[in-house]
């Protein structure tokens, strides 16, 4: 019940500051088919592909169980990414 508590007030301080960003994100031109706008969406793409990274790094950990073949996993793993 305390982590409710704090999760609510922490989103009554905050709310308005989340209702700008929300605001502030749909005003976004994504999508439109309407020539006028291929700026705006040219613009967001932009946007968008420099915040999200064109490749990403992982670092696994498998356990093996009996009698299974670690050349085999990472061969199958491989080929399934």
């Amino acid at each position: 019940m305390i982590r409710l508590k704090n999760a609510l007030a922490y989103a009554c301080v905050n709310g308005q500051r989340f209702e700008a960003e929300l605001c502030a994100f749909i005003r976004f031109a994504s999508v439109s088919t309407q020539p006028h706008h291929e700026g705006d969406t040219a613009r967001c793409g932009a946007g968008v592909k420099a915040a999200i990274p064109s490749r990403a790094v992982a670092k696994l950990n498998f356990r093996l169980v009996l009698d299974q073949d670690p050349t085999e996993i990472d061969r199958l793993f491989r080929e399934t990414c």
